[in-house]
């Protein structure tokens, strides 16, 4: 059961954490775009959010703050397959936070790093 708790804290910190006014913009800008054969590209990406995380007040948990680090990197290779253009993809996301907090008015810390894949029970 407080590994249930800890995990829905964590999934409503994720959720929560993000900033109130975000702009839709495109990953790549060009994703349709024909790329010359034999093309590389390496992106990398980082962001990071620190602050306060607002919970519902019918929950145990109050005061809690959290400070989250995400890391994308991507490399696309573009080919000729079957005489047509195309291009391959490997997308690698890397996170790692921290939140402290009082749940049931016990100071509680949780911290993540790395990849979260479904299921995974850390």
């Amino acid at each position: 059961m407080r590994r249930v708790t800890l995990d829905i804290l964590f999934a409503l910190a994720m959720l929560t954490s993000a900033t109130p006014a975000v702009h839709a913009q495109e990953f790549e800008p060009r994703t349709y775009a024909v790329a010359p054969v034999n093309f590389n590209f390496v992106g990398i990406r980082y962001g990071f959010a620190s602050g306060n995380v607002f919970m519902d007040p019918a929950l145990p948990v109050k005061d809690v703050e959290g400070d989250i680090h995400l890391v994308v990197t991507r490399y696309t290779r573009s080919l000729s397959i079957f005489r047509r253009p195309s291009k391959v993809k490997v997308i690698l996301p890397w996170s790692s936070g921290r939140w402290d907090g009082f749940l049931e008015d016990e100071f509680r810390t949780r911290s993540a790093t790395g990849p979260r894949r479904r299921g995974d029970r850390r």
